[in-house]
């Protein structure tokens, strides 16, 4: 028997045997590679009927299972995916947070019961039941909805919420209700322990007083204030040498919180204005108000204590000097000579000079040194 003989029988017995889902009808035979013949199959299960060329595929089995038959009834039989599963909860209710919907990548998107909020939530915090709460449940169980209707002075509370502080931490707030007309949110301890009045600085039933302790701290005075008591009280403050270290002390009219009070009052009585600085009409009496006075600074500055000529303590009041022929203080003479105040002070303090004689010396530098450049021609830049 020749092997085209034998090739031909080979294909032959082919016909009719299945592989997998497919059953050979009949095999064209063709002098060649195998790859040449043409092969026509038919699925046992739904009939149709196809023709192929690669049969080795179906003969070894890895292609005889493969039918958009039984591809149908794969995709029929499929299970459904996670995401699909997660969708069956929509609608339920999980501490407090109802189920919107199921994105991939995001989670759960929930809606607060409570106050309608949405937010995201894992699948596994929710159904494991550790899901953050909202945040108008994080209050604390002890101001809870009972203290609505309970009166504090002029405020109602009308609502207990929970707000994120400057601390990033989250506080039980009572929304309050003025007699004046206006809300605002007020700590439980301030509106409980320290008896908040009313809603603001700007309330009509906010008294002087009130408004002074309210907007104490932003006030121009309270700093002044704050820096009077240092200066005499803080060792720390590099001012104490010249203050507290010599026995300067601030009465005690002006001691404490309401001393704040006296002391705001006084100034405002004795012409305080934006500007001004206050000053001790006798440099080594104490901080009362007999001995203080405001001032503008550069009147402060003209008054300034100084240790020169060998620890002797004056003014600058106090000197006069002679500048053309005109009897004038420190002050003025500095202006009229157009010398540095440092220069004067420098020959005063380590030349050991008078004052006289010091102006004398730089009036007399600044008068050759116009001269020169005037000869030259040189301008000054």
């Amino acid at each position: 028997m020749t092997n085209e003989q034998q090739r031909r029988e080979f294909y032959a017995k082919r016909i009719g045997t299945v592989y997998g889902v497919w059953k050979v009808i009949n095999v064209e035979y063709c002098k060649g590679a195998e790859r040449d013949q043409l092969w026509t199959l038919q699925c046992v299960k739904c009939g149709k009927v196809k023709t192929t060329r690669s049969c080795r595929a179906y003969i070894k089995g890895r292609m005889g299972h493969f039918c958009e038959c039984m591809r149908e009834k794969a995709e029929k039989q499929k299970k459904p995916t996670f995401a699909e599963n997660m969708n069956q909860y929509q609608g339920e209710i999980i501490d407090g947070w109802k189920i919107v919907r199921y994105e991939i990548g995001r989670g759960f998107l929930c809606e607060c019961e409570k106050c309608g909020r949405l937010s995201y939530k894992s699948a596994k915090q929710l159904l494991g039941g550790r899901a953050p709460k909202c945040l108008c449940r994080l209050h604390q169980t002890k101001y809870d909805e009972t203290w609505i209707g309970r009166k504090y002075a002029h405020l109602t509370i009308v609502n207990v919420i929970a707000k994120k502080c400057k601390d990033n931490k989250i506080r039980s707030y009572f929304e309050c209700a003025c007699d004046c007309g206006n809300k605002c949110d007020v700590l439980p301890i301030r509106l409980i322990k320290y008896s908040k009045k009313c809603c603001g600085v700007e309330c009509k039933y906010n008294n002087e007083k009130n408004k002074l302790e309210y907007g104490s701290q932003k006030h121009p005075l309270y700093s002044k204030w704050q820096n009077m008591k240092s200066r005499c009280e803080n060792e720390k403050n590099d001012s104490y040498k010249y203050y507290g270290a010599r026995g300067i002390k601030v009465c005690d009219e002006w001691q404490g919180r309401e001393g704040f009070y006296r002391f705001f009052k006084w100034s405002l009585e004795n012409g305080w204005e934006d500007g001004l600085t206050i000053d001790r009409i006798n440099p080594d009496g104490n901080y009362e108000p007999s001995n203080c006075r405001y001032i503008t600074l550069s009147e402060n500055s003209s008054l300034a204590r100084h240790s020169i000529n060998g620890g002797r303590k004056t003014k600058y009041a106090d000197i006069l000097v002679n500048i053309d022929g005109k009897q004038c203080s420190i002050k003025e003479a500095v202006e009229l000579s157009g010398v540095l105040y440092e220069s004067v002070l420098y020959r005063v303090s380590k030349k050991g000079m008078t004052w006289q004689e010091a102006f004398d010396e730089l009036i007399e530098k600044n008068k050759q040194k116009e001269y020169i450049l005037k000869k030259y021609g040189i301008k000054m830049r």
